[in-house]
């Protein structure tokens, strides 16, 4: 995640607000009393968020796995054996960001569990050699031990965003390294392997830092679903004892933030402006649009209360969208529709990322905006709901 300002976030909040407050003629009311079914809808999240991370963490622990694979065997096969449990990876854990940005325990400061996880961009040349410059990066330091502790240490070290040592990203640069202008990195498989038969330095070190990143990435996201568990003492059980209105509360203002700042702000207006790589999320495998599709499908799984996991099997309950059913059903259904009309439109991105944002592709171009005008409407009805409902918009960093 790129971070954003108290500013950026006021602003999406002021404009969402505009013009939506009495269009129906249904007025913002505070002592709205909450629907019966609140508290059905605060336990199903809890259910769909537990199952979200243990799904990505079941992914995290096969790319782990490929990961060794690939450092023990290096091959071709085993090099694109261990992209393909990355990109299956970002799968599950794409749509869990749809329970960030109120503070939870993904984003708790204490533990800062999003920036081991998934904090991006990254500046390569923090890691690894890059072209013209062979001997920089943490892999190329001899003079730094490499453990896990180290790799945690050295991470956003000195409060520089861009230098990122874990997580999804710098595991990913390792596997395809630099885009250098085509869709993809290519790295070698012999980047890994020991010998004249070798490319780049430092083979050892650079298998030890793959290594070490997938267990971190393991380790995590263990974490953060621990928190999870359907368990007293736990955050998930703070979140389900509160009362109903500012559990909603928190819940909405993730999605609201997901939606504005997040994916049609930093996401894709950015990257739209830029046309340039360095600005797409997973610009070393062109996963890109996959990860925003999915951001996109996993806000629409809160409102709606339901999940599909990875064995096909089903979560489902009370919805966000049924406790607003409850008091406005045609506001539930304009949000319901405003979110499968984002999903369409982030389906519609051409699948390679960085040719759909580059200059003069009028076609790819005008995809992307598609979806950012349709995640711009969608705010605005998300912020309708906060209205509806009498809560106060709070502005966090």
């Amino acid at each position: 995640m790129r971070s954003w300002t108290k500013a950026a976030w006021a602003a999406a909040a002021a404009i969402s607000i505009v013009g939506c407050g009495s269009g129906d003629g249904k007025s913002t009311n505070p002592t709205l009393e909450m629907p019966a079914n609140s508290a059905d809808a605060i336990r199903t999240y809890g259910r769909l968020v537990r199952a979200g991370y243990e799904d990505s963490l079941q992914r995290a622990k096969e790319l782990d796995a490929a990961i060794g694979h690939l450092v023990e065997t290096p091959t071709a096969e085993t090099m694109e054996s261990a992209r393909e449990a990355w990109r299956a990876a970002r799968a599950p854990y794409s749509q869990t960001e749809a329970f960030r940005f109120y503070d939870g325990p993904i984003d708790d400061p204490e533990n800062d569990l999003e920036a081991n996880i998934n904090a991006w961009p990254i500046d390569e040349q923090y890691i690894d050699y890059v072209e013209g410059r062979p001997d920089v990066g943490i892999i190329n330091d001899r003079s730094l031990t490499l453990d896990a502790e180290t790799l945690v240490s050295l991470n956003e070290k000195d409060g520089q965003p861009h230098d990122i040592a874990t997580g999804f990203h710098p595991i990913e640069f390792l596997l395809w390294g630099q885009s250098l202008g085509k869709p993809h990195g290519e790295r070698p498989h012999t980047d890994y392997v020991f010998g004249e038969d070798g490319t780049a330095d430092n083979q050892d070190r650079r298998g030890l830092y793959l290594r070490l990143a997938g267990g971190l990435l393991v380790d995590h996201l263990q974490e953060v679903t621990d928190a999870w568990a359907p368990e007293a003492g736990n955050f998930r059980n703070e979140l389900e004892s509160l009362d109903p209105r500012e559990a909603l509360k928190q819940i909405l203002t993730g999605l609201i933030k997901m939606t504005g700042a997040e994916l049609a702000g930093d996401r894709l207006q950015t990257a739209l402006d830029s046309g340039a790589q360095k600005d797409e999320q997973s610009c070393f495998s062109d996963n890109t649009q996959q990860d925003v599709f999915l951001d996109a499908v996993g806000i629409e799984n809160v409102f709606l209360g339901r999940y599909v996991r990875l064995d096909g099997s089903r979560v489902e309950g009370v919805g966000v969208y049924d406790v607003v059913a409850a008091v406005d059903p045609e506001l539930a259904d304009r949000t319901r529709d405003a979110i499968a009309a984002t999903v369409s439109a982030m389906a519609a991105i051409d699948p390679s990322f960085d040719r759909a944002i580059q200059p003069g592709n009028d076609e790819g171009n005008a995809q992307v905006q598609a979806a950012i005008h349709a995640l711009r409407a969608q705010e605005k009805r998300l912020f309708e709901i906060f209205k509806r409902f009498g809560m106060t918009v709070t502005i966090g960093d």
